[in-house]
């Protein structure tokens, strides 16, 4: 299995990531940075994977006022050409997104699938979260499942996006940040909400970098723009209220990270 990974600018998860996948499955990692060798993470992200079956690829070479998740699209389905054999399955995810796929590992998911007439398989983001909703800083070391206690449902909650494709088909494409696949039957060829889609994007420092965002996206006119604010708005001193019955906060399932 090939899992490709767009990554812009922050890899501090990725040796747990690269850990936490080869142990479903995964043979081979594609990561897709913004800019290729040129990316400022690069040499630290090469350090990071050399004891991997890593290849290193160029999703979109821009400057960074062109940059934004959909405009990664075209290069990662190119790259799905390249790596990905005839009538093999994928999976993609980003370097905060760790699946859990009901319990199945990545072997035998795309045999399971195809049984059933499905050629994608969709999940939704659990938010992970410190004890009392805090955002956290990540470790060099340390498990990420005492780090992050806590999921819920961040992301629906502010009204963004919460949806993901975590496998598909060569045949299909995704786009739009992975966040659909097309060319297929939604109704009958994507196994809905299989997936959970452990959402680490929490950490310290957090609201910084999502203001910046919001005017990044902002300058370019992106019907999008306002997630990024309206995910700092729900915060009090980096930390999500976690009493509002919308986020519906639970004990995370562990991963193992």
């Amino acid at each position: 299995m090939t899992l490709f990974t767009p990554i812009c600018e922050r890899v501090a998860l990725l040796p747990r990531y690269l850990r936490y996948y080869q142990s479903l499955g995964v043979t081979q990692f594609v990561l897709a940075l913004w800019n290729g060798e040129d990316n400022p993470c690069y040499a630290t992200a090469v350090e990071m994977a050399k004891d991997y079956n890593v290849a290193f690829e160029t999703s979109v070479r821009c400057d960074y006022s062109a940059y934004n998740g959909p405009s990664e699209t075209n290069g990662l389905n190119v790259l799905r050409e390249k790596y990905v054999a005839d009538g093999a399955w994928y999976a993609i995810a980003d370097l905060d997104e760790f699946c859990w796929f009901g319990g199945y590992n990545l072997l035998d998911l795309p045999r399971l699938a195809e049984e059933r007439g499905y050629l994608a398989i969709h999940g939704t983001f659990r938010d992970r979260l410190g004890p009392n909703g805090e955002l956290v800083d990540i470790p060099v070391d340390g498990s990420l499942d005492d780090l992050f206690p806590i999921m819920g449902w961040v992301t629906r909650t502010a009204g963004a996006c919460c949806d993901k494709i975590a496998l598909a088909h060569k045949s299909v494409p995704v786009h739009s940040g992975h966040h659909e696949a097309d060319g297929i039957n939604a109704d009958t060829q994507l196994w809905r909400d299989l997936v959970e889609v452990h959402h680490f994007k929490w950490v310290k420092g957090l609201p910084e970098l999502l203001m910046a965002r919001h005017q990044h996206y902002t300058a370019q006119k992106l019907w999008w723009a306002g997630e990024s604010k309206g995910f700092v708005d729900m915060m009090q001193n980096e930390r999500f209220d976690l009493s509002d019955e919308r986020i519906h906060a639970m004990p995370a399932r562990r991963l193992g990270i």
